[in-house]
């Protein structure tokens, strides 16, 4: 997959790399896919894939503008970042190896 010309549909400023992240973290846990396309159908967009965003980056920021058809996820992770227990999950998010990071220089 050439991850330059692949879309990248979400409700987070993401690029390349953000997307490179979740494509090894669906790599690493399949059912991820799964996931994501269940939730899609409950609501929009990619939820798993922008909840994976929301919590992995190390700066995560909605887009100012969201596409349209993606309003209602947008809603539902500006109203999830709120919340304490989002800032929780931020801290150290499940399945989350600090290792990795402190070996590569991250964090």
């Amino acid at each position: 997959m050439n991850l330059w010309r692949t879309p990248l549909r979400t409700t987070w400023n993401a690029d390349r790399f953000d997307q490179a992240d979740w494509l090894a973290a669906q790599e690493s846990v399949p059912m991820l896919t799964d996931a994501d396309s269940t939730a899609a159908r409950d609501l929009c967009g990619h939820p798993v894939q922008d909840g994976f965003f929301g919590l992995y980056k190390s700066n995560p920021r909605l887009a100012d503008t969201p596409p349209a058809e993606l309003e209602p996820l947008a809603d539902l992770m500006r109203r999830g970042i709120e919340t304490p227990e989002w800032a929780r999950l931020r801290e150290r998010p499940l399945g989350f190896d600090c290792r990795w990071h402190r070996l590569n220089g991250i964090g």
